[in-house]
């Protein structure tokens, strides 16, 4: 058996895919509608922008810059302020939100009397107010019942005439036509104003920059403000603390009797301090005079000389040295009983005397300061410790003192802190500063900003192309839906398969005398010809043949099974036709009728229907039911067992039978039911080459047939393609009539 595959005729599948092409062809089938809605759109723009009352629109820019919370350190003392500073596009973010806020708005609208002007009032009516005014429903519903007019008020956005004042209409007016923007990554914020006047948008931008100003400022001054009442009270209280706090350590002190120097000491302490000091001086002193004392008792005359520095010791050391010197020359030349010899030596014993007093009185000098040091270190010993215990007795009635004096000097404190704070915040409040900078004021605009023509044109334009288009393709799509195959091309776009052949539509008395006058059109004997159509029949069918059974270089299918979609598309006309034309060509063909539901081989060949392919498969054996039609077309009738057909064709007899029948025929055709109406087809198509689908143009939706097509895939079946029959060509494809002198010669 050849590859099925094979047998199927190649598709491209980017000529299947839709193409732009394709879409433009839609649009191209309804251009009418297409252009009646583009048309539609774009007056619907022009008489919008006619209908537009004219707008003039304003704009101003401003400088926001942060503000420093930290002067002067008053973020310490300021309760509203900031813990962390914002990041500055937060900050500008607030400022926005300020700039169309009520508040402001209400300030500048009293400041315009912009609620006093009744054309400014008046554009706050929504198109709804309007129509209600003219057709008097304010007065219908003020004398309605109240519960019923408020549900009418609210289903229709309709206010009472009492729930808004001038200044909400004029505030509604503000809110609809101020736009305020904060430019990215930075701190300028645009505004932008439109109204039907172009002097409006400039004197409202103007007037609400400087009102945001002096509100800015106004705020910071009264917290400023606040902030110093604040302190200015929180300095009071600490005044009061620490005059209270300085009187209770007064009284107390004196109540004890102890008595405070200027440094907040006690009298004893201030004693303790000065006696310490003074001991500790002269036990310097005692140290110094016993180490000198002691040196100069192990030191030689010569020594205690210099190292006491004594001026008169050591002329006595000088002249005793000059005497020796003398008395030495002297003895040298003279003898001892010599006069001068004599005195010399009288003069030098004279000052040894002298040396030897003087040191003596210098060292009970110096054991006097000694001892004089040392007595006054004593006295001060005693007096320090008399008096450090009249100071520690002292002390125990100074443990509540420490804690007054130590409350006195907290509160001291807080208040010197508290006055710096009074002292900024006072210059901080007489500073007016803004941070607040008008870098474009507004200007008028010569011409109004909206409306666009161009631009609703535009929109108008783009909107009405898209209707228009989805107008199309609805229509396309219901169209589609409802569609049938009525012209030849159109299997191989709605069903991907192929289109094999088209069977043009012949009358049947035409046909008739058609087929008498010329019985050698497929030159086969009488009975057969009275059932072909004449040539433009025959040439539709061996146009079918042609792309059935020659594939390229692939051979053809040699068992092919024929089905429709649903009954009465002429699947066994054609398939008794192609039969025909099969044996026209010299080939050996035969013809099963495996339409077991409703047989009509036989009646076409006039062949009896007593034994036929039900009978094989329901007794087996060889098939000797086959009978010969004409020349060498051959049919296998049906049957005459009729029930259970799926069972019989899902039998295993089937395959052995078609198997022996390829080896006798070279071309068998085989009728089955209506693919979507029964399995017949898709059973007996799993053991031929293929399939080929016979559409009925004109007859059923291609949805229907697209149905037959997927379950015949479904079931492994290879779809050859499709037959196109009883096509109704136009006038302008009318082969038959315009080829008729062929049918003639």
């Amino acid at each position: 058996m050849p590859d099925k595959s094979s047998q199927a005729l190649t598709v491209s599948t980017s000529e299947l895919s839709p193409h732009l092409f394709d879409y433009l062809g839609i649009l191209n089938k309804f251009r009418l509608t297409f252009l009646a809605i583009l048309i539609c759109a774009l007056a619907a723009a022009l008489f919008v922008s006619f209908k537009q009352t004219p707008k003039y629109r304003s704009s101003a820019q401003l400088e926001v810059q942060e503000l420093n919370q930290n002067f002067m350190n008053l973020r310490d003392v300021d309760p509203g302020a900031a813990a962390n500073p914002t990041a500055p596009d937060s900050y500008v973010q607030v400022q926005v939100q300020v700039l169309e806020s009520e508040e402001l708005l209400r300030r500048v609208i009293a400041r315009l009397h912009l609620d006093q002007r009744p054309s400014f009032v008046k554009q706050s009516e929504t198109p709804m107010q309007r129509i209600a005014a003219k057709l008097g429903l304010d007065a219908l519903l003020d004398r309605m019942p109240p519960r019923y007019a408020l549900v009418i008020r609210q289903a229709l956005v309709l206010p009472t005439s009492r729930s808004q004042t001038d200044l909400g209409r004029a505030l509604q007016v503000v809110k609809a036509n101020l736009q305020v923007k904060a430019a990215a990554q930075s701190n300028v914020v645009q505004l932008f104003y439109s109204a039907p006047d172009a002097k409006t948008p400039v004197e409202f931008l103007n007037t609400l920059a400087e009102e945001f100003i002096a509100y800015t400022m106004d705020v910071r001054w009264s917290g400023t403000e606040r902030t110093a009442r604040w302190l200015n009270t929180r300095l009071a209280d600490l005044r009061e603390n620490l005059e209270r706090s300085e009187r209770r350590l007064q009284d107390y002190a004196r109540s004890n009797g102890i008595l405070y120097t200027n440094d907040r000491q006690t009298l004893g302490e201030e004693r303790l301090r000065q006696v310490q000091a003074e001991l500790s001086k002269s036990q310097a002193d005692r140290t110094a005079l016993q180490s000198r004392y002691e040196r100069l008792q192990s030191a030689s005359p010569e020594q205690l000389a210099e190292q006491q520095q004594d001026l008169l010791l050591r002329d006595y050391y000088t002249r005793l040295a000059d005497l020796k010197r003398e008395d030495g020359e002297l003895g040298a030349t003279m003898k001892p009983e010599h006069v001068k010899v004599q005195r010399a030596r009288a003069q030098i014993a004279e000052i040894e005397t002298l040396i030897r007093h003087e040191q003596t009185n210098l060292l009970r000098r110096m054991a006097n300061e000694f001892e004089s040091a040392k007595r006054r270190e004593q006295l001060l010993g005693s007096a320090y410790r008399d008096q450090f215990k009249a100071v520690a007795e002292q002390s125990e009635q100074s443990i509540p003192i420490d804690m007054l004096r130590r409350e006195v000097d907290s509160n001291q404190r807080f208040y010197q802190d508290m006055l710096q704070k009074v002292n900024a915040a006072g210059v901080a409040t007489a500073l007016r500063a803004s941070n607040i900078h008008i870098l474009e004021q507004a200007r008028e605009t010569p011409l109004p900003y909206s409306p666009k023509v161009l631009v609703n044109l535009m929109a108008g334009l783009l909107g009405g192309m898209f209707f228009a288009t989805l107008a199309c393709f609805s229509r396309e799509a219901v169209e589609r839906r409802h569609r049938k195959l009525w012209q030849p091309g159109e299997s191989l776009r709605y069903l991907d398969v192929p289109e094999l052949g088209v069977i043009p539509s012949i009358a049947p008395p035409r046909a008739r005398r058609a087929i008498s006058a010329k019985s050698s059109v497929l030159g086969l004997a009488p009975p057969a010809i009275e059932r072909v159509a004449p040539s433009a029949l025959a040439d539709s069918l061996h146009t079918a043949l042609d792309a059935l059974l020659f594939n390229g270089s692939q051979p053809g299918p040699q068992v092919v099974t024929i089905t429709s979609a649903l009954p009465e598309e002429g699947k066994s006309t054609i398939t008794h036709h192609l039969a025909l034309a099969l044996a026209s060509l010299r080939r050996r063909v035969l013809v099963i009728d495996a339409d077991f539901r409703n047989p009509t081989q036989h009646r076409l060949f006039s062949v009896s229907n007593d034994v036929g392919l039900s009978d094989l498969l329901e007794d087996g054996g060889t098939p000797a039911a086959i009978q010969e039609a004409a020349g060498d077309v051959s049919i296998l009738p049906s049957g005459s067992v009729l029930e259970n057909a799926p069972r019989l064709l899902a039998s295993a007899s089937l395959p052995e039978i078609l198997q022996q029948l390829r080896r006798q025929f070279d071309i068998i055709l085989i009728d089955t039911p209506p693919a979507v109406l029964f399995p017949d087809a898709r059973i007996v198509g799993r053991q031929s080459d293929g399939v080929v689908l016979v559409v009925r143009a004109n007859r059923y939706p291609v949805a229907v047939n697209q149905e037959a097509r997927g379950l015949l895939v479904q079931s492994g079946n290879v779809v050859l393609g499709t037959i196109l029959n009883d096509f109704r060509p136009s006038t302008k494809l009318d082969y038959l009539r315009q080829y008729s002198g062929y049918a003639k010669n």
